[in-house]
């Protein structure tokens, strides 16, 4: 057994693993972009989508990387769906195509500009923590008809 506590060592998973997942974000956008014709002639998708795609799989990408460095068990839930919902999209297209549906994989680059758009502000919209700041308490207007309380020690 290792001597360091569990969450430490989670934590820094959870971290690295993130940062993996915006760092494959961007390789996956830079091949979008280096390789938008050659793709947009075999897939029969606009270049102006499977460019847009690229950048906004980019902007993910990068949004996950700065991300990384507070990331925790919500990003990994986060990217769980995401790349679930990825994986289903792509066999759906797949399918699709491979049945002569006109628009498949447009449909699948579109889904991922949607998706990384989403994901982004999801990442981008930290949740307030715990503890770390006190509600301000209202202060009633002091005035001639405000009461003021007083302590009555027996």
């Amino acid at each position: 057994m290792s001597d360091q506590p569990r969450t430490g060592s989670g934590s820094r998973r959870i971290r690295i693993g993130v940062l993996a997942d915006g760092c494959f974000k961007l390789v996956l956008a830079a091949v979008y972009g280096a390789f938008s014709t050659p793709l947009s002639n075999a897939l029969d998708v606009p270049g102006w989508i499977i460019q847009a795609t690229a950048v906004l799989v980019a902007g993910s990408g990068i949004v996950e990387i700065v991300a990384s460095r507070h990331a925790g068990r919500r990003q990994v839930i986060m990217l769980s769906v995401h790349d679930s919902a990825w994986v289903v999209t792509a066999g759906a297209a797949l399918l699709a195509a491979s049945r002569g549906v006109d628009g498949s994989w447009s449909a699948w680059f579109l889904f991922q500009a949607i998706a990384s758009v989403i994901l982004a502000v999801l990442f981008a919209i930290r949740p307030a923590r715990r503890g770390r700041r006190q509600p301000v308490q209202p202060q009633a207007p002091e005035g001639p008809f405000t009461m003021k309380q007083t302590s009555h020690t027996p």
